[in-house]
């Protein structure tokens, strides 16, 4: 908002149907649980402490929010319309949305577009969705399906979903997952001699197996307690992750910018954080998002960076099912 004309709304609406994930009463509920007490509140980096959205959002910023109830949303047009008009009156930048359907998030896209002002989409996806269709004025292109071939998997996320995710892929193909120990990261933003080795070794395999790829182990496999670390060096947890994840990425910058690297035919990264670190560290200039595989996994291709063209699956680390690596390499290979 901070770099957008003063006038611009953020609309949130932190809700997926198709995952089970709604907002009721300004609270977020995933499968009929409030989201606080699921998996991410028990998250080792980023717990989420509270299941209302308006709460969390005044922990972040300074800015007028408001919410918007169900009542006024399951309405529909004129009452939706009337309530929003008057909450951005009173001057509001941030309005949260209750809502339990497709249907809901659809006469929300639709008012917010009636506003006659600039607004951006806060979501997990189905909101933006809905609003580019609104004012897409071209059909969307189509990634032309690939021959089978080799991937890269980049699992930066320490969940213990990715882990069991991890194992299934091994224990139903021959995919070569390096386990790093990220100890040797966390001292310091610079690289580290360990990337090399860790890069050449990935390598090597990819003449063993067409699934290949790297794994954090630092979280919970090596017993490190991140806010330890953190205390110890005088920094945040977000530096220790940070350190972490960009040394990751390295890795698989080195591997991509090797005039002998193998021919991939795609990438599978796991974890917001490593997928940012990943862009930063090859280069990439932006990502071309096609669509969804599964509820929240998007695929697309890379464009700018060591890898310009190449296909892209990425998740969060909390994301997916037990297969989700499997079903997603298929998807990426015959797509």
């Amino acid at each position: 908002l901070a770099a957008l004309p003063e006038n611009t709304v953020a609309c949130v609406v932190a809700v997926f149907p198709a995952s089970d994930r709604m907002v009721v009463g300004g609270y977020q509920i995933v499968k009929g649980v409030p989201v606080h007490k699921t998996m991410a509140g028990s998250d080792p980096i980023k717990p989420v402490h509270s299941s209302c959205v308006e709460t969390e959002f005044r922990q972040q910023t300074t800015l007028p929010i408001a919410s918007v109830s169900l009542t006024h949303v399951s309405s529909g047009g004129a009452l939706l319309q009337e309530d929003v008009e008057k909450k951005l009156a009173d001057g509001n930048r941030i309005l949260v949305f209750d809502a339990i359907s497709f249907a809901d998030i659809a006469v929300i896209a639709e008012v917010m577009e009636a506003q006659g002002r600039p607004w951006i989409a806060v979501d997990p996806g189905p909101l933006t969705q809905k609003a580019c269709e609104l004012v897409a004025q071209d059909k969307p292109r189509m990634m032309k399906k690939q021959t089978r071939g080799k991937v890269l998997i980049v699992a930066g996320s320490a969940s213990d979903l990715t882990n069991t995710q991890v194992k299934y892929l091994k224990n139903q193909t021959d995919a070569k997952i390096v386990t790093v120990d990220v100890r040797p990261f966390i001292d310091s933003d610079e690289p580290h001699p360990n990337e090399a080795i860790l890069a050449k070794r990935i390598q090597m395999l990819s003449q063993m197996s067409d699934i290949i790829g790297i794994k954090s182990a630092g979280y919970t496999d090596m017993l490190i307690d991140i806010n330890l670390e953190a205390e110890k060096r005088g920094l945040t947890t977000d530096d220790i992750t940070g350190r972490i994840t960009h040394a990751l990425a390295r890795i698989v910058s080195l591997v991509l910018g090797d005039e002998q690297a193998p021919e991939f035919k795609g990438i599978y990264l796991t974890g917001g954080d490593m997928t940012v670190a990943f862009c930063q560290e090859c280069k990439v200039q932006a990502l071309e998002l096609y669509g969804e595989i599964q509820p929240h996994i998007s695929y697309g291709r890379l464009i700018g960076g060591f890898a310009d063209g190449m296909p892209l699956v990425t998740k969060g680390g909390m994301i997916g099912d037990t297969d989700t690596i499997l079903a997603c390499i298929d998807y990426m290979l015959t797509h």
